[in-house]
């Protein structure tokens, strides 16, 4: 039996991302303040979906380390996007994800036993290859017709 390694010094990542509009966040900050997270990072969002607080807050975390958000919706905008940053960005580097509201919460670990753990990674392992090779197929695609093309 396989055991899952043991990562000393983690820390607690929670991130917020909050409209511009008027809407009410105070719940989503109010979590997340006492979920027991290191510090809370806090993004305004913004045009074209560019979320630079996110992605830098993703590459400071480390094997073993936890992102804590609020609802899944806060991190991306359609499930393939969530799908595809779990698999890339978490899962790939042993990164945990503690969801604290909705039909997703709990603490999900890349490695973890639980049926609930297996669930939400192997899907966005899956979405994240199925995009690849769409990606692949359309590239190949794009080349035949360019060559067709005399180009």
């Amino acid at each position: 039996m396989q055991t899952a390694p043991v990562y000393t010094n983690t820390v607690r990542i929670g991130y917020a991302r909050v409209s511009g509009r008027t809407q009410d966040h105070q719940m989503q900050l109010d979590a997340l303040a006492v979920a027991s997270c290191r510090e809370v990072i806090v993004e305004t969002a913004s045009t074209r979906g560019a979320r630079p607080r996110l992605h830098a807050t993703l590459a400071a975390l480390k094997p073993g380390d936890t992102l804590v958000i609020y609802k899944p919706d806060r991190i991306a905008r359609s499930m393939k996007e969530l799908l595809v940053l779990l698999e890339d960005e978490l899962h790939a580097r042993q990164v945990n994800l503690e969801i604290l509201t909705g039909i997703c919460a709990g603490f999900h670990r890349p490695s973890g036993q639980t049926i609930a753990d297996k669930m939400l990674f192997m899907v966005a392992a899956m979405a994240a290859e199925m995009e690849r090779d769409i990606i692949q197929e359309r590239t190949l695609d794009g080349l035949a017709a360019a060559a067709a093309q005399g180009r």
